[in-house]
């Protein structure tokens, strides 16, 4: 009679979708427990903090190096331009067509 009653597969799906229920809930129990013990423990330690300002007549600032992160070389670009683009850009650069306003 048991194995007739535990041959049905809609039982089965029933059993099976409580135990992942009931381990779902265990385990979402345990992982908040210890969430919360861990918690309290960092908590529990002091905290001193000391803040003092100081103001510098002169800032020293460091070297500033800026790295171009392009493979291609401006030169190897520059030889390669067959529109004369890069010969018109430096003839502008000497007639002083270029201005730069820092505000």
């Amino acid at each position: 009679m048991l194995s007739k009653l535990f041959d049905n597969d809609h039982i089965v799906g029933a059993v099976k979708k409580c135990y992942w229920i009931f381990a779902l809930v265990v385990m979402t129990g345990g992982m908040l427990f210890s969430v919360h013990a861990l918690t309290k423990t960092y908590l529990s330690y002091p905290v001193s903090v000391s803040v003092s300002v100081q103001r510098e007549k002169q800032l020293v600032f460091p070297a500033v190096t800026v790295c171009n992160m392009s493979p291609v070389k401006k030169s190897a670009l520059e030889a390669a331009d067959l529109s004369g683009a890069s010969k018109r850009r430096k003839k502008r650069a000497a007639a002083g067509s270029y201005t730069f306003s820092y505000t």
